[in-house]
C-alpha cells in the first residue's frame, strides 16, 4: 500500500508539473508568440509598424483576446483596426479535420477604402507580396474545412474616399454590425447571415441571405432605406453631367447568385425603388430643370446570365420640367 501511494504521489507531482509547464506555455508565451509573428510578418511583408495592445490566451478554454490592433496604410493613416477581437477554439478541433471555432467576435473594427489620385486602390497593397501561382482552371482548390458557431462584428466602421475625382469624394459606413451563424466551408450548410449598416447621412442597410463556398454562391434579401440623393450623387456626377439638388431614395428587393466554371449568374428583382422630392439640374446651373414630389419604379428585374432587364411600372407624381430651345438663325441667302 505504501508504494502503491509514494506511486500515486509521484504520478499526481508530475501531473501537477505538466499542467503548471502547460498553463505557463498557454498564459505567457502563446500571447508573445502570437504578438511577435504578426508584427515580423508585417513588417517583412509590408514595411509597415503593426501596433498590437493586450493579448491574452486562456490554455484551458481555448479562448484568445487581442485588444486595440491597428495597420497602418502607406500614407501613415490607419488602413484597419479594431478595439476587440475574441476567438474561442473548440476543443473538437482537436479530432475535427479543420478547425472548429465556437465564436469570433470582433468589436468596432475600422477599414479604410481609398483609391488614390493615379486610380490605385490601396487595399491592393495587400497582396502584392504574394503573386498568383498560376494552377489548373479545371480543377478548383477546395477551401480548407472551418466551421464558425458564430461570428460577431459589432460597431463597425468603413470608411471610402476617391481621390481621382476633381472633388474628391468621401462616404462613412457606421455603425456597421454582421452577424454570421453555423458557418462552414463544407457544401450543403445554410451559412446564414445577417447585416445592418447606417451612413452618417441618415442612410441604413438591411441585408440578410445565406451563402456557400464551393461552388461560391448566394442568395437573400436587401433593403436601403433613407438614402441622401445630393450627397451620394456627388460620386456620379461628372460621368453622368447632371447635379441632384435634392431627394431621398429607397428600395428593397432579392437577388439570386452563382459563379462556377459555367460562369457567374446573377438574377436581382427589385420590388420597388422610390425617390422622394427629386430635384436635377445641369452642373453649374442654380436652378432645378426637372423635379419631381416622387419618382417610383416597380417590379424592375436584372437577368445577367439571359442579359435582359425589364421594369413593370414607373409613376411620377407632382413634377415640373423645365424645357426650351435655342433661337434657329436664318443663314444669308
Amino acid at each position: 500500500m505504501v508504494r502503491v501511494a509514494r506511486k500515486l504521489i509521484v504520478l499526481a507531482a508530475v501531473l501537477t508539473v505538466l499542467v503548471a509547464v502547460y498553463a505557463a506555455v498557454g498564459f505567457w508565451l502563446v500571447p508573445k508568440l502570437v504578438r511577435s509573428q504578426a508584427q515580423d510578418f508585417v513588417s517583412e511583408n509590408y514595411k509597415r509598424a503593426l501596433s498590437v495592445g493586450e493579448i491574452r490566451f486562456n490554455p484551458f478554454t481555448f479562448e484568445l483576446e487581442v485588444k486595440d490592433l491597428s495597420l497602418p496604410d502607406a500614407d501613415g493613416q490607419v488602413l484597419a483596426s479594431f478595439d476587440r477581437l475574441l476567438v474561442n477554439l473548440e476543443l473538437s478541433s482537436i479530432w475535427r479535420v479543420g478547425a472548429s471555432l465556437k465564436e469570433i467576435s470582433i468589436d468596432r473594427p475600422f477599414g479604410r477604402v481609398l483609391i488614390r489620385e493615379n486610380g490605385d486602390l490601396n487595399l491592393a497593397d495587400l497582396v502584392k507580396p504574394f503573386p498568383e501561382k498560376p494552377g489548373n482552371p479545371g480543377e478548383p482548390d477546395e477551401p480548407p474545412r472551418l466551421f464558425i458557431e458564430l461570428f460577431r462584428m459589432t460597431q463597425g466602421h468603413v470608411n471610402f474616399t476617391d481621390r481621382t475625382l476633381s472633388r474628391p469624394y468621401t462616404a462613412d459606413l457606421q455603425p456597421l454590425t454582421f452577424e454570421l451563424r453555423d458557418f462552414s466551408t463544407r457544401s450543403g450548410s445554410d451559412n446564414a447571415y445577417d447585416l445592418h449598416a447606417e451612413a452618417g447621412s441618415g442612410a441604413s442597410l438591411d441585408w440578410s441571405g445565406n451563402f456557400a463556398l464551393a461552388p461560391l454562391a448566394s442568395k437573400g434579401r436587401f433593403k436601403f432605406t433613407h438614402i441622401n440623393a445630393k450627397a451620394h450623387w456627388a460620386y456620379l456626377r461628372e460621368a453622368a453631367r447632371l447635379d441632384i439638388s435634392s431627394g431621398v431614395l429607397g428600395f428593397d428587393g432579392d437577388y439570386d447568385l452563382f459563379i462556377g466554371n459555367t460562369g457567374t449568374e446573377l438574377k436581382v428583382a427589385l420590388r420597388e425603388l422610390g425617390i422622394d422630392d427629386v430635384g436635377i439640374r445641369p452642373i453649374g446651373q442654380d436652378v432645378d430643370t426637372a423635379h419631381f414630389a416622387k419618382l417610383t419604379l416597380s417590379n424592375a428585374s436584372l437577368d445577367l446570365a439571359k442579359r435582359t432587364a425589364g421594369v413593370e411600372k414607373v409613376l411620377i407624381t407632382g413634377g415640373s420640367v423645365q424645357a426650351w430651345r435655342e433661337a434657329i438663325k436664318a443663314a444669308p441667302i
